[in-house]
């Protein structure tokens, strides 16, 4: 996903600690919203991924919400305010 809008090595290397990931759609009519919960094996890939997803989304910016906890980065599209999720506390910037 990454490579869309980075260099292949700048995308993988962001990349690299991914461990898993869970993305819900919801719909309502025409509109339409999703929660994607990635985990990461450390903090410090975390904050890697989410420094290069903020990277690459603003050549093409979108209205998204984007928090992270420990070792989970959460992107949410079509929602106001980052709606509770069981066990994501989030962290400061």
């Amino acid at each position: 996903l990454l490579r869309r809008s980075l260099e292949e090595e700048e995308a993988d290397e962001a990349a690299s600690g991914w461990r898993g990931d869970r993305i819900a759609f919801f719909a309502a009519g025409r509109r339409i919203a999703y929660l994607w919960r990635v985990r990461f094996e450390s903090a410090a890939a975390v904050r890697r991924f989410e420094d290069a997803w903020k990277k690459a989304r603003a050549k093409n910016p979108k209205t998204e919400i984007v928090a992270r906890s420990d070792r989970d980065l959460v992107v949410a599209s079509g929602f106001e305010k980052l709606p509770p999720l069981p066990g994501f506390v989030p962290t400061e910037p």
